[in-house]
């Protein structure tokens, strides 16, 4: 029965007559603050259980299949925010979010390879300019997002996208992009967390969360705004586009 709510929930959300609410700023505050973060939570459910329950258990894997391989990659955004302020991973995370650094050295489809091996199948990806800039990976509820990292001589950037209510999009896969420009990575450092668990996090780890959540990433906000640190920057002058595995090449 809860599977069945969660589809028409999913399926409604994609309506004329939710966008169309959606776009009503006091009606859907309202919602929010009614029940938005408990239906969204309830949809969401069996993702953050497994992330909560295996999260751990999936990074080390993900880790050790990486490790072999000639890849700069690190936990990133807010799995990289639970393990460096808590230890752990944040209660309501529904997924896992790895940097990573794709060159000639190592390519997409090497990336698609390793998740394959440990029983990973890939989702969907974002491009922007024509390049392919995440992609997203699953094994039953898991979800894993990699984000790819570049730098330049003072700066590392990475891109987000999302869709907004109030843009007319041309096509239903084009987005707004969010791009993070933050302090520059220069490497990794390994830590260790509780059964042995082992992570890789940047050596800039603290400026970096700084960048994407603020000076007071250290103090948990449960009214945190996504997309509003110092370093995200919105892009209108540009679009990026998500592709869904059955019709990524």
């Amino acid at each position: 029965m809860n599977d069945r709510v969660k589809q028409i929930i999913e399926r409604f959300t994609d309506t004329t007559a939710w966008k169309k609410f959606r776009r009503n700023d006091r009606l859907y505050k309202f919602y929010k603050k009614i029940a938005g973060n408990k239906v969204e939570h309830f949809v969401l459910s069996d993702r953050v259980s497994d992330v909560q329950n295996n999260g751990l258990k999936a990074i080390s894997e993900i880790t050790d299949a990486l490790s072999g391989d000639d890849v700069e990659f690190f936990v990133d955004n807010g799995t990289l925010l639970g393990i460096v302020r808590e230890n752990k991973l944040i209660r309501w995370d529904y997924d896992i979010d790895l940097g990573i650094i794709i060159n000639e050295k190592f390519s997409w489809l090497d990336l698609e390879n390793a998740m394959k091996r440990i029983g990973y199948e890939k989702d969907h990806q974002f491009r922007l300019f024509d390049e392919i800039t995440e992609q997203t990976y699953k094994r039953g509820s898991m979800y894993v997002d990699f984000f790819n990292h570049i730098s330049d001589d003072s700066t590392t950037s990475f891109y987000c996208f999302y869709r907004d209510e109030k843009v007319e999009y041309s096509s239903s896969n084009e987005m707004s992009v969010l791009e993070l420009k933050t302090v520059k990575i220069t490497g990794k450092k390994q830590i260790d967390l509780e059964n042995g668990v082992k992570v890789y996090i940047p050596l800039e780890a603290e400026q970096y969360l700084a960048g994407l959540y603020g000076e007071s990433w250290r103090i948990p906000n449960p009214n945190w705004v996504s997309g509003s640190g110092p370093a995200c920057i919105h892009r209108d002058d540009c679009f990026g586009y998500f592709e869904k595995n059955d019709s990524v090449q």
